[in-house]
């Protein structure tokens, strides 16, 4: 499978990646499109900005994944942290090569959860800072990231298909223990592919495992015994434009429209 990767990549730079122009409240990256979808569906095009959410139920937990501190530093520390909308929190999925055939859970009609055949598109998860673009990476430096693998903001490879690190799924899966299904994020690194097929209903996902509610803790490659739905649930919120209908007046600063759902 990695080696299909690499063939789709191998003519594949950076595309797409370019810094934005900081804005008052010092924003990076691109404003987006109005009414854009968080979750492109054209290989290499990115998503509209996009805070992403700890669940709790299906609930915002009042945490987000951030890079801590907005730092521009390759190697700084993925976490999540009090939800306060500040570009350190501002996060971006860029679509990359074809979907991928995956055997995952699924929940049918009935509420029961049974394993299904799916295609399951690939992201880079991207973050700009004043230095430019920065990927979420699970470290692979002693082989395919595992349980406690480490996850951090580095330099985005410009041929993604050597870094599978860099790449996920973003799609539901069980955990060990509790019923149904979950809102995760599975690294493709961390898949096993054995004939071609990834098996995403056995990969950890990614989790703030500092304690068993996510708050204030660093992000790390989590197997799912040990991974609780309220540190590993993520939910995603659209914060680029929307098209302002004609009865609406414009927002006048940030939070404003955040409350009224419009974009400046």
């Amino acid at each position: 499978m990695l080696g299909a990767l690499l063939a789709l990549a191998s003519a594949v730079s950076i595309t797409g990646l370019q810094t934005g122009t900081a804005g008052a409240d010092t924003q990076y990256g691109p404003t987006g499109i109005p009414g854009g979808p968080i979750f492109p569906t054209t290989s290499l095009t990115i998503g509209n900005p996009t805070v992403v959410h700890l669940l709790h139920g299906t609930s915002w937990s009042g945490q987000a994944l951030e890079n801590a501190f907005n730092s521009p530093t390759p190697g700084s520390e993925a976490r999540t942290w009090d939800l306060n909308y500040s570009n350190a929190q501002r996060i971006y999925f860029q679509r990359l090569g074809r979907a991928q055939p995956a055997w995952n859970h699924v929940v049918d009609a009935a509420g029961s959860v049974r394993l299904e055949m799916q295609y399951v598109p690939m992201y880079r998860i991207v973050h700009y800072t004043s230095a430019g673009a920065m990927c979420l990476d699970a470290d692979s430096s002693k082989g395919a990231p595992s349980h406690g693998a480490r996850v951090q903001w580095v330099t985005c490879d410009p041929n993604w298909g050597f870094a599978p690190q860099q790449l996920w799924f973003a799609t539901p899966t069980t955990r060990d223990g509790y019923p149904g299904v979950y809102p995760s994020l599975i690294n493709v690194a961390s898949a096993e592919s054995p004939s071609a097929v990834f098996n995403l209903d056995q990969a950890p996902v990614l989790a703030a495992g500092a304690n068993i509610v996510g708050q204030r803790s660093p992000l790390t490659i989590t197997k799912r015994s040990m991974a609780w739905p309220g540190n590993s649930a993520w939910g995603y919120q659209n914060i680029g434009p929307v098209v302002v209908r004609a009865d609406q007046q414009p927002c006048s600063n940030k939070i404003e429209c955040l409350v009224a759902g419009v974009g400046r």
